[in-house]
This record gives C-alpha cells, sequence and structure tokens, in this order.
C-alpha cells in the first residue's frame, strides 16, 4: 500500500516516531486513526468494532510514544510504529499473526556443527543476485511455519538454479499432515520441509496461497519444480554454528519468540528485549535468517518475516546475536539441501 494523501503523510510521521516522538498536533484520535485505517486499507463491519479497534488503536499509540522517547535518550536500541498491527490487542496479534508450534524431538534431520574455519564479520545474501525472493505477507493465517519453510527452500534451489523461483506455502498449508496444520493450529517448519523431500515442491504460481486452510491438498505432481534430498538441523542454541551455517547456507528456517508488543509493533533498530524466551517449547513465530551484522557495536541477525514489506525495516528485523540466544534465534534452526 501506498500513502495517497497528506494527511495519510502526517499520519506517518507520527505513527512512525523514528526521528522524535510527536503528539496528535491538529488532528484528533478520531482524525489520525480514520487516516491510519485508510492508510492500510482497514474496514470494520460495525461502528462498534470501529470504536473498540480505535481504542487498542489510541493504547498502543500511547505505548509507542513512551518506547520511542526512552529510545531517543538511548534506553533502547529500536524504536516502534503503529503499523498494520497497531488496531490488535498484543493477545489477539498472537492468536492470529503466530502459528509455529515447536515439536523439535520428532525432527530426524542430521545436525549442523560449526565446521572449522572462519566466516566474515557480516554477511546478507540478499546482496547475492537471484538468491532472495522480496518479502511475502502470509496475512491473518498462521502459517509463518510454510513460509519460513519455503524461505530456506527457495534459497537453496536459487543459489543453484542462478534464478528466482518462487514456491507455494498453500502448498504446504494443505498438504502436509493431510492439511491438518490449520491457520489457526500452526505446524513445523521442518514438516514443510519433509513435505519438499517426499513429494517436492510446486511453484507459486501454479498453487497460489490463498491465505486459508481446510481446502483440500491440491497437490499436482505433474507440476513439481524439484525434490529436496533432506535438510539439516543447526546444533541447537549455537549461535556460532548458526552464523556459519548462515553464511555457508542461503536462507535459515528458525523459530523465535515473538509474542511480545516490541515484536508486533517494531520500526527499526537492533531488536534487544532480555524477556524474549528461548526454549523450544517457548518459541512461536517462524522466520528465516538471511544475514548478519553489526551495528553500533551490537551485532544482529538479518531476519526475515512474513507481514508483508511495510512491517519493520521492509519486512525485515534486525535481532540480537550473540545476547544468549535471545528469543531462541538459535534453538531450532534448520537448513534444506538440494
Amino acid at each position: 500500500m501506498s500513502l495517497k494523501t497528506a494527511a495519510a503523510l502526517t499520519l506517518l510521521a507520527t505513527s512512525a516516531l523514528a526521528i522524535q516522538p510527536v503528539t496528535t498536533g491538529e488532528l484528533t484520535i478520531e482524525q489520525e486513526f480514520n487516516s491510519w485505517a485508510t492508510t492500510y486499507g482497514k474496514v470494520y463491519s460495525t461502528s462498534t468494532e470501529k470504536q473498540l479497534r480505535k481504542q487498542v488503536f489510541q493504547k498502543n499509540k500511547a505505548f509507542v510514544v513512551s518506547h520511542n522517547a526512552e529510545y531517543e535518550q538511548g534506553v533502547h536500541s529500536f524504536n516502534l510504529e503503529l503499523n498494520h498491527l497497531a488496531d490488535l490487542t498484543n493477545v489477539e496479534y498472537q492468536k492470529q499473526m503466530l502459528g509455529f508450534s515447536s515439536d523439535a524431538s520428532t525432527s530426524s534431520a542430521t545436525t549442523y556443527n560449526a565446521p572449522n574455519g572462519t566466516a566474515p564479520d557480516a554477511w546478507d545474501w540478499r546482496t547475492t543476485a537471484n538468491v532472495v525472493n522480496p518479502v511475502k505477507n502470509q496475512g491473518s493465517c498462521g502459517s509463518c511455519w510454510a513460509f519460513s519453510a519455503v524461505a530456506t527452500m527457495e534459497g537453496a534451489y536459487n543459489l543453484k538454479q542462478g534464478k528466482l523461483n518462487s514456491f507455494s506455502e498453500q502448498e504446504l498449508v494443505d498438504c502436509v499432515n493431510n492439511g491438518t496444520n490449520t491457520c489457526s493450529l500452526g505446524g513445523e517448519m521442518y514438516q514443510g520441509v519433509e513435505l519438499g523431500i517426499s513429494k517436492g515442491v510446486m511453484s507459486e504460481a501454479d498453487y497460489a496461497y490463498k491465505g486459508s486452510s481446510g481446502g483440500g491438498c491440491k497437490f499436482d505432481a505433474s507440476k513439481v519444480v524439484t525434490k529436496f534430498s533432506g535438510y539439516t538441523n543447526i546444533t541447537s542454541g549455537d549461535e556460532d554454528a548458526l552464523k556459519m551455517a548462515t553464511y555457508k547456507q542461503p536462507i535459515i528456517s528458525v523459530g523465535i519468540d515473538a509474542s511480545s508488543i516490541w515484536f508486533q509493533l517494531y520500526f527499526g533498530g537492533v531488536f534487544n528485549v532480555k524477556s524474549c524466551k528461548n526454549k523450544a517449547a517457548e518459541l512461536d513465530h517462524g522466520v528465516a535468517v538471511v544475514g548478519y551484522g553489526t551495528l553500533k557495536s551490537k551485532d544482529y541477525w538479518w531476519v526475515r518475516n512474513s507481514w508483508g514489506a511495510m512491517w519493520g525495516k521492509s519486512g525485515y528485523i534486525m535481532m540480537s546475536r550473540n545476547a544468549d540466544n535471545q528469543c531462541g534465534i538459535a534453538t531450532q534452526a534448520c537448513f534444506a539441501e538440494l
């Protein structure tokens, strides 16, 4: 979506609060909320629902203003914005957007230990042509695990082929475990990769994403783009191994704890929340690591999300690296192999 009106441009400056905290100014909260809703294409079925969403938006705005004021004072290493999730409470956000159900004990892949040698201080697969596709959007379906699994399969295949290929997330949603991993229940990334091993993956064009589940598996073997030979798990909790794997293998599928309101409304900077959980059973979101680096002495991972390019840093987040496996970034990570 693009900002079409002057009012929307004013809202962006108010909501992102990237430079300094600002107040509503000449806009009433009603005007500000309406402008925000127009910007993000929000339509509410009843006036009661709209009023409820406005109240949530206003509460989230107060949180963003407070946090960003502290960010300007150097208290935080990242700032927030009133993005497309700003009309959801944090509980609603968790139910709607987070669909990774961790069950690492059932994964049968081999384990990757960091090999001898060194990786560069910074690396970003997005700078290598024809490896990383544009950021996708899972919508309101809890299919993050499918997008994460597809990302690592796309990375491996695109690097080998030397051109961008987009695989089908809907195939995974509909066909993994015969479609029992619904939008509401979520699933596991390795299950998606295992489907790519056993059946193969179809293209996005041949099996388009619907953002819903329960439609039945429509897999067509005649339209399979490729099959994968296997996948490898990164040594759990080992960020050095994850760093080396990220350098050697394009796009690593990872599970993280994304439950906090700070993640929900993230805008930019190195995400650092010490209360973020890192145990396998506490992970709730599937994403993908495409690189790493350091900003102002703070090490970070480049993490690709699946909420569209308007979330975070054009669809990405810089998550803390070498911070005791914060948010479980290295707890449950794997990459697909051709």
